[in-house]
């Protein structure tokens, strides 16, 4: 039950505009936590650099999502008619997408001067693995689509069940509705993975490298109800818990 609500609660959070993150973006942050911090061995410089990175890009998307009115808290955003509340995603997604992309540039080239190489790789690896948790929230990562050698129909094919995830959520008026689209976002997800080639999906479980251990994340109580979260998981289990 606690994973389907967790799907429930990251979708509605992917779709206020609190995902769909550029992954430099995911790397940064995921770089403040302790136990990324250990499996990379960071000292004390590099995480104050990170820190500073991920403030100064913090910024610049809340100076957006309050220029669109998305700075407010989830309960919030659902107290809002929900054609208003679309209509906002609707105009900041692109704004936000473009900011999103250029901060993933700024965020790469600092990591690079902060990082040695080795932490840099290993870094990427856990935010891919992060990413792909949460693939079915996903805008198709222009850089893993080149990667894996996606082709023209399969992003329209992965752009389509998005869309069909989205319109889903839209429909949803009762909590019942929301337990059953919380099983339809876990099957999604499956067969978005399935549209991978056999050869795409062993490109992409090799550029994510040794399995990171996500529960260390969670608080000890969420670490019980999950095995394998990310960012955008830790925010939904806030939420439903």
């Amino acid at each position: 039950m606690i994973l389907t609500r967790v799907a429930i609660a990251g979708f509605a959070v992917g779709c206020f505009g609190y995902c769909g993150t550029a992954v430099g973006q995911i790397a940064v942050t995921l770089a403040r936590y302790e136990s990324v911090q250990k499996e990379l061995q960071l000292d004390d410089r590099q995480m104050e650099a990170i820190e500073s990175a991920v403030a100064k890009a913090d910024a610049q998307i809340g100076e957006v999502r309050k220029q669109f009115g998305l700075d407010l808290s989830f309960a919030e955003l659902r107290k809002l008619p929900s054609e208003v509340r679309q209509e906002r995603v609707d105009k900041s997604r692109p704004v936000l997408e473009k900011l999103r992309y250029g901060l993933e540039e700024q965020n790469e080239e600092e990591l690079a001067s902060i990082l040695r190489p080795k932490q840099l790789e290993r870094l990427r690896q856990i935010t891919l693995q992060s990413y792909v948790n949460n693939i079915h929230l996903q805008p198709l990562h222009p850089a893993l689509a080149r990667q894996l050698m996606v082709t023209d129909g399969q992003k329209m094919r992965w752009s389509a069940m998005r869309s069909e995830l989205s319109e889903g959520f839209r429909r949803t008026r009762t909590s019942e509705d929301r337990l059953a689209f919380g099983q339809e976002i876990v099957a999604a997800k499956a067969e978005m993975m399935k549209m991978f080639t056999p050869a795409q999906t062993q490109k992409l479980k090799e550029l994510q490298g040794k399995k990171f251990d996500f529960t260390q994340l969670l608080p000890p109580k969420a670490r019980l109800q999950s095995k394998s979260p990310s960012r955008v998981v830790q925010r939904a289990v806030a939420l439903v818990k």
